[in-house]
């Protein structure tokens, strides 16, 4: 969300970060649950604690009501954010997970339109809502960190994340393994150009192109049932990284992993190109919203 925003700052548009926050379906049944829940989160996570990157251009906005025009605001929400808790007329939803998958539960509203972040993810259809043909797939490469530069000649050990997905049994070690999960990029990168191995539970973060990239053999835990095509439909995302511990696979990694610098310098040049065809088509399905209001 915020290399979004950044992205969206640097074409020429005015786009602004508004801290997240958790909300809850409240009844009957489980409001005496949810407000002490509510209000200990929101005492815990002041908005003084809200983390932006130096790397990018995303102002906070601390309040928007009386700043913005309500009614030409756009908001764009993760697709974990339950509702319209801004209140937004013009609503979009980045689908960087199937909807609901967290939660087990969906609560959007009609007339919105959603942006999936790759094909992994599946369309979603709601009340004259629809889900864009066009995937919002953006990418930025951190070469200061994931680079060939201080690599260990000697390589030994594994590191490993977890992040969105589930530890399953792989026929490696994990006993002395080092979990990569909630370190900072400078300290993982460090670890990825000393251990031999990296696996991923997460089928799709970016974490396996990062390792490959400082020289680790890079595998992700494949999905049962799901092919390495259905898994990455792209061959040239899949360079550098095993699906899977077969050795062909990784051979096949290794020999690719050369190609992956080159292909993620050319993944963070489209992403300026893709944000640019993702602001025409909002703008031009709130404009067609607008007129078949007016029809009516």
């Amino acid at each position: 969300m915020h290399h979004l925003c950044d992205l969206i700052n640097k074409i020429g548009y005015e786009c602004y970060l508004y801290p997240g926050f958790d909300n809850f379906e409240i009844n009957m049944l489980n409001y005496k649950g949810v407000l002490p829940k509510f209000v200990s989160k929101l005492i815990r996570q002041p908005l003084r604690r809200f983390k932006t990157s130096s790397r990018f251009n995303t102002p906070v906005l601390k309040r928007f009501r009386g700043v913005l025009d309500l009614d030409e605001l756009v908001v764009i929400y993760p697709e974990i954010v339950f509702g319209n808790p801004l209140g937004a007329k013009k609503i979009v939803r980045w689908l960087l997970h199937n909807p609901g998958f967290f939660s087990g539960k969906i609560y959007y509203g009609p007339n919105e339109i959603y942006f999936k972040y790759s094909n992994q993810y599946k369309d979603f259809n709601y009340l004259n809502s629809s889900t864009s043909k066009n995937n919002l797939y953006i990418f930025t490469y951190l070469k200061e960190y994931y680079n060939e530069m201080d690599w260990t000649t000697e390589r030994s050990g594994v590191s490993y994340c977890i992040r969105k997905g589930h530890i399953l049994s792989v026929p490696l070690n994990l006993n002395n393994a080092i979990l990569i999960d909630g370190k900072k990029h400078s300290e993982i990168s460090q670890i990825f150009k000393r251990v031999k191995y990296f696996i991923s539970f997460d089928p799709h973060t970016a974490f396996s192109r990062f390792a490959a990239l400082c020289g680790c053999i890079s595998i992700v835990v494949p999905i049962e049932g799901v092919k390495e095509e259905d898994w990455e439909p792209d061959l040239e995302k899949r360079y550098g990284v095993s699906y899977g511990f077969d050795e062909i696979k990784i051979k096949q990694a290794l020999s690719t992993a050369g190609e992956l610098k080159r292909q993620m310098i050319k993944e963070e040049n489209e992403s300026v190109i893709a944000v640019g065809k993702f602001i025409e088509e909002v703008e031009n399905f709130f404009e067609a919203k607008k007129s078949t209001n007016k029809l009516h």
